[in-house]
């Protein structure tokens, strides 16, 4: 019997640890074969070494470059590091190669799950089902995203049919303790996770959303200390997943652009008003009124974004940035600020067509109504939107910062470069103080533009805040805001306050980080001058 037969007798028997020794002897005594290199990648990829999985599974490449189960592993393993464009090309290589392929079509199911495309993430695991009914992971997608939309019903059924299949299925699991989450079964929710979080066979770059939502759970339980114990180690995996990476470096020089800026921002004399504006109608497409949403992640965005858009004469878009290569051209340097002051149209014009542009693809018709465009972070972006949007006007979420940051810190997000900067309680603070900082400057440049929305007083008085945000933006007060929790459960929301938001005002947002005051102490000197700029009490009540 060949190195190569031994290896297939070794799968075929489940001994996967075999199989590999077997492999690696054989690859030293140079043999060369598609399945050797695929069993070599499988153990590195199973230890998480993912970029010599894909050396090994390059070398099986060189030798059979449509290998269907090579070309799974590749994408599964690009998946794995977040590579997410590249993960696509091989799974759809794979596909094509082998039409039908469960696991290939289940993965990019998943990629779409966390690119927030559920729709067609929904399609892809359909697809995988149908292909394979015994095959458990569809089930389980399929729950995940019944579970982000809010359909805990269906994600209790889909999670069930998973776990029949695969009682240890964890992606099953997690749908299962949202849905007790949302029921108030608290200490369901820790007997759920606390075995699974103990099995070495989860990944450590699942384990993050686990732990966050057993913290939420303590949390709810009253159980601070562990709360924050899991928020922690939930975040400390996520640092050291990404540190060392391209978008760790993004996220030390997004700071560093931060903080370049803001000598030269404080130097500036305020924005000329917007020039009066044109008696036409607005062109073919186009809102009649146009408002950026903006504050800092965590401050009641997703909220206010809400109980606007139960409004019939609004339509608005969820963290979608449109003004990406604008922000590259004239936000990176103090030099691109200057350039960007003294623009015309000449220069500005074809950035305001790419950002109509964009909005058109994505299909939303904002044609004569209300457009709200939410999108936390611009407020980074204040003088794009004043020199690109005369017309537009700004609404800016405030909350005690304390809240903030401590909700930052807690909550799961995908990652990106932004996000990275709250894998440590100490990056959220240092992440808001800079954002904040230069926010702070460009509202001072930018008289009778923004309107700034508290949070605490949104929840508290929400009537007469909302009616006030009406008049700021031009829009008819109607009593359908009232009952905007009912217009948010049919909608989707891709954003960690979903489940909040669809339960309606809740006071309890308020106040939660006097519970964690000795976890906070090392930053609560960083945010303190922000408690007082913003009019926050200091001490306690």
């Amino acid at each position: 019997m060949s190195h190569l037969d031994d290896v297939n007798a070794a799968i075929g028997a489940g001994a996967f640890d075999r199989a590999a020794d077997l492999a690696a002897r054989a690859v030293e005594a140079g043999e060369r074969h598609p399945i050797l290199f695929n069993v070599l990648a499988f153990r590195d990829s199973e230890a998480g070494r993912f970029d010599s999985a894909l050396g090994l599974l390059r070398r099986g490449l060189e030798i059979a470059p449509r290998d269907a189960n090579l070309l799974y592993s590749t994408g599964f393993c690009l998946f794995r590091l977040g590579r997410d464009v590249e993960a696509l090309g091989a799974l759809n290589t794979a596909l094509d190669v082998r039409p039908g392929y469960a696991a290939a079509l289940q993965h990019k199911g998943m990629i779409y799950e966390r690119a927030g495309q559920d729709d067609a993430a929904e399609r892809f695991y359909v697809e995988a089902q149908a292909s394979d009914p015994a095959y458990e992971d569809p089930y389980a997608g399929l729950a995940s995203v019944a579970a982000s939309r809010g359909d805990f019903a269906r994600a209790r059924e889909l999670a069930a049919r998973a776990l029949a299949i695969a009682p240890g299925q964890s992606t099953a699991h997690l749908a299962l303790a949202k849905a007790d989450f949302d029921a108030g079964l608290f200490t369901a929710v820790v007997e759920r996770l606390t075995p699974l979080l103990a099995d070495p066979r989860l990944h450590d770059a699942d384990r993050p959303a686990f732990l966050a939502l057993l913290g939420d759970a303590l949390d709810a339980l009253k159980r601070p200390h562990e709360a924050f114990d899991a928020w922690s180690q939930g975040k400390t995996l996520s640092r050291d997943s990404y540190a060392g990476t391209a978008l760790a470096e993004t996220a030390q020089r997004q700071l560093d652009q931060l903080e370049a800026l803001e000598p030269f921002v404080s130097t500036l004399a305020p924005f000329p008003p917007p020039p009066p504006p044109p008696p036409a109608e607005p062109g073919p497409g186009r809102p009649r009124e146009h408002i950026f949403l903006v504050g800092f992640p965590r401050s009641g965005t997703t909220l206010l974004e809400q109980v606007l858009a139960s409004h019939a004469d609004v339509v608005s878009l969820e963290e979608k940035p449109l003004l990406e290569a604008a922000e590259m051209e004239f936000l990176a340097s103090p030099e691109g600020l200057q350039r960007l002051l003294d623009a015309g149209d000449d220069l500005l014009d074809p950035f305001r067509e790419l950002y109509w542009r964009l909005l058109a693809e994505r299909g939303l018709k904002v044609g004569g109504k209300v457009f709200i465009d939410k999108l936390p972070l611009a407020s980074l972006l204040i003088p794009l939107i004043v020199r690109l949007f005369p017309d537009a006007r700004i609404l800016f979420a405030e909350r005690d910062p304390r809240d903030v940051v401590l909700s930052c810190f807690r909550r799961g997000f995908k990652m990106n470069p932004g996000m990275y900067q709250f894998v440590t309680l100490e990056g959220a603070a240092r992440f808001y103080d800079r954002v904040m900082s230069l926010a702070d400057r460009y509202r001072r440049l930018t008289p009778g533009r923004i309107h700034a929305v508290r949070y605490e007083a949104l929840v508290v008085d929400f009537e007469a805040q909302c009616r006030e945000i009406c008049a700021f933006i031009g829009l008819e007060w109607t009593e359908s805001l009232n009952d905007f929790a009912a217009s948010a459960r049919a909608r989707p929301i891709r954003t960690p306050s979903a489940a909040q938001v669809r339960k309606g005002l809740y006071a309890t947002g308020s106040g939660q980080w006097r519970r964690y005051e000795a976890q906070l102490a090392p930053v609560l000197p960083v945010l303190a001058p922000w408690v007082q700029t913003l009019g926050y009490e200091t001490g306690r009540p």
